[in-house]
């Protein structure tokens, strides 16, 4: 999937698919699950977290009289680790996993012979869906993506297609 990085052109054979489909699940669920921890520990305004940082506060006080001054500067390095995470690493992220995903999604659809747009349709209802609060909306979404990974399960097209020859 790597080697094909930008390549939306041919056909990719289901074994790849599927090999590259958990991998890239596994990987967007530990970067998931560092981007929530690191974003409540920055943002967490909870009951229990504002007493504990309102004690730490005034022990902080007693220690240091110019607390108030190193409570600013550790105010500006949160901020500038929440720019780190959302400007630097989303980005990153982005180029390395979720392009060689779109992809090979779009090569595999092309095996089955259908056109690599069809996985636009779960982002598509994502986006209308965004606005609108709902159960129904996310069941909706949630039921093109099984469509979608089910169309990517299909047994390919043994035969040449309008998109290439069949993968080996």
């Amino acid at each position: 999937c790597f080697k094909n990085y930008f390549n939306f052109k041919g056909r990719t054979s289901r074994d790849e698919f599927l090999w590259f489909a958990p991998y890239l699940l596994l990987v967007v669920g530990v970067f998931s699950t560092f981007h929530y921890l690191r974003w409540r520990a920055l943002n967490d305004g909870s009951a229990a977290a504002q007493i504990e940082r309102a004690v730490r506060e005034r022990e902080l006080a007693k220690l240091f009289p110019n607390y108030r001054e190193l409570e600013a500067s550790m105010t500006l390095s949160d901020e500038l680790s929440r720019l780190i995470i959302g400007v630097v690493s989303d980005p990153i992220f982005l180029f390395a996993f979720v392009i060689p995903f779109i992809t090979v999604t779009a090569r595999r659809l092309h095996d089955v012979g259908l056109s690599g747009w069809w996985q636009l349709l779960p982002i598509g209802l994502i986006m209308l869906g965004s606005g609108v609060a709902g159960d129904i909306v996310g069941f909706v979404v949630i039921a093109s993506f099984i469509g979608l990974i089910a169309m990517c399960c299909q047994p390919g097209q043994m035969k040449s297609n309008r998109f290439g020859k069949p993968p080996k």
